[in-house]
């Protein structure tokens, strides 16, 4: 039986030429199933399956926020463990201020969220089990340099995800200072 919770999370949607930039470090790691381009993303905050009634009061909610627009750049490789490996963000702080201004108002509307350190990043490749350290080592250190263009985030985004065939799919469901 399908269930009829949406899987939700939000982010930032990158804008298509740092998309473009980043397949030029997508390579020479075995056990590495890259993302794909439509599924590279910054994320804000992971919040799980919830009801479609839940998810429009989030829907409102996320296109209710407002920032301060700030500009970051896409830094060199990281990576959690064997399990993934990504790029990392600066300045971190402006992305620190949205994620704990997010969780805020998710709490509010009644959401569990992970008590993780937030650590902003895009995930390059989530890796296959028996993936070795000392290749992720390897990969982490030739692109510990890597930096893309500055870019501007402007708006904060609400991602659902359906799991499927050669990962999820991502689709922006609202947008910050979109109208209702």
């Amino acid at each position: 039986m399908k269930s009829d919770k949406l899987r939700l999370f939000t982010g930032i949607e990158l804008p298509e030429t740092i998309r473009q930039a980043i397949p030029d470090c997508q390579c020479h790691l075995p056990g590495a199933r890259w993302q794909t381009f439509g599924q590279l993303h910054l994320t804000v905050n992971f919040i799980g399956a919830v009801s479609p009634a839940l998810a429009e009061e989030i829907a409102a909610r996320v296109r209710d926020t407002q920032f301060a627009p700030f500009s970051v750049v896409l830094t060199g490789a990281g990576h959690f463990r064997t399990r993934a490996v990504w790029l990392g963000v600066e300045p971190e702080a402006p992305l620190i201020d949205l994620h704990n201004q997010d969780k805020a108002a998710l709490t509010a509307l009644g959401v569990t969220l992970d008590n993780r350190h937030y650590r902003p990043h895009v995930t390059l490749a989530r890796m296959a089990s028996g993936a070795q350290r000392e290749d992720i080592a390897r990969y982490v250190k030739a692109f510990r340099d890597f930096h893309c263009a500055p870019f501007d985030v402007r708006q904060l985004a609400l991602f659902s995800s359906t799991p499927g065939v050669g990962g999820s799919r991502y689709e922006i469901i609202a947008r910050s200072g979109e109208a209702r």
